[in-house]
């Protein structure tokens, strides 16, 4: 009944019959219904979904309801993470640009003087060499001469300067070149884990949907995320659960290889990109990453006391020639719902008949 009613609630073709205050009342409604905290970020989250601006928040939250009944604060803040806390460019890339920008600005000016003062040169030769045409007597031509050996000075000294200028704006350019292809490599990874980062994901699984589907070879995707996460950190603190977040990352790192691309994709839930993977390889892979986690022991180091182990859970989907990117992800985000809803610490495929298909 309520799936029915939200979906009445955020039809596009009803959309201009409501006022912004009205999609507020409804995205409070909203959390009040699914217990979830009205935090400004969880606001954020529950206005773009009723007012139905994010068609894929939407199907993602419906999923959710579906398989949890209620979203609560953990899943919110996981949705929040996965479409709004990932924008922005990286500033040093920006500021890096920008300096780049005014480094060829002033070589363009200085060349646009250059082949002014080239052009007056030009100019200059012509008219000595009219005037050489009507002169008779030695003295003149001998100031006409001198005349011309003092334009070209000029011109040598002003060539000269050109040079050292553009030598120099070369290689204040090819510094800066370095320092933007650095600071763009730091904006794709991850401050915490050391992995790539949301910015790296999409670019990396926007290039690989577009080589599968040219090159016809398989393309999978493991979503995995850590189980209990909320509750891990809220007894022992965030500085542990960073830790947790580490470990996991270093295990994907040691066991993915150069197979794959493992990224942090948003909180507790990371990503791995598996081009030339089949589903039943991908599901391997997957199954293996969960036990290699289950198997570490959490404990303190000031006191030895053992916190417990880490357990994941994980959704696979094989790429599907022609579909678009969001609905890869949807089906891996989908898969992942439902192995935490079947109970955690289990690896789910998008669609059990894939897995006959790519064997």
């Amino acid at each position: 009944m309520f799936m029915n009613a939200v979906r009445t609630q955020v039809r596009p073709s009803q959309r201009v019959q409501y006022s912004s205050q009205e999609w507020a009342k409804r995205a409070l409604q909203l959390m009040s219904e699914q217990g979830v905290s009205p935090t400004p970020r969880h606001y954020q989250l529950w206005y773009t979904y009723a007012s139905g601006e994010a068609p894929l928040l939407n199907r993602m939250i419906d999923n959710c309801i579906a398989h949890t009944k209620r979203v609560g604060d953990e899943l919110s803040e996981r949705l929040y993470l996965k479409f709004f806390g990932a924008k922005g460019e990286n500033a040093l890339v920006q500021e890096t640009g920008q300096l780049m920008h005014a480094e060829l600005d002033k070589v363009i000016a200085r060349l646009n003087s250059a082949e002014s003062d080239t052009t007056r040169f030009g100019n200059v030769l012509m008219e000595y060499g009219d005037d050489i045409a009507d002169l008779a007597d030695g003295d003149g031509i001998k100031a006409l001469v001198s005349g011309l050996a003092r334009e070209t000075k000029e011109m040598e000294i002003k060539t000269r300067s050109l040079e050292s200028e553009l030598k120099k704006s070369s290689e204040e350019i090819k510094k800066l070149k370095a320092n933007l292809d650095t600071a763009r490599a730091e904006s794709m990874i991850d401050d915490l884990t050391g992995i790539g980062n949301r910015k790296q994901f999409d670019c990396v699984l926007k290039m690989a949907t577009e080589d599968s589907a040219m090159s016809h070879q398989p393309l999978s995707l493991v979503f995995g995320d850590v189980d209990h996460f909320k509750k891990f950190n809220d007894t022992w603190g965030h500085k542990l659960g960073d830790h947790v977040l580490k470990l996991v990352a270093q295990q994907m790192k040691i066991l993915i290889g150069d197979r794959g691309t493992p990224t942090r994709y948003g909180g507790e839930e990371f990503a791995i990109i598996m081009p030339d993977t089949t589903l039943s390889d991908a599901l391997a892979f997957a199954e293996e990453l969960r036990i290699s986690v289950s198997k570490k022991q959490m404990k303190t180091k000031a006191t030895g006391v053992a916190l417990g182990r880490i357990t994941m859970s994980f959704g696979v989907t094989q790429y599907m020639a022609g579909e678009s990117m969001d609905a890869f992800v949807e089906r891996a985000d989908c898969a992942l719902y439902a192995a935490k809803s079947a109970g955690r610490n289990k690896v789910i495929p998008a669609d059990a008949l894939q897995i006959t298909a790519a064997e």
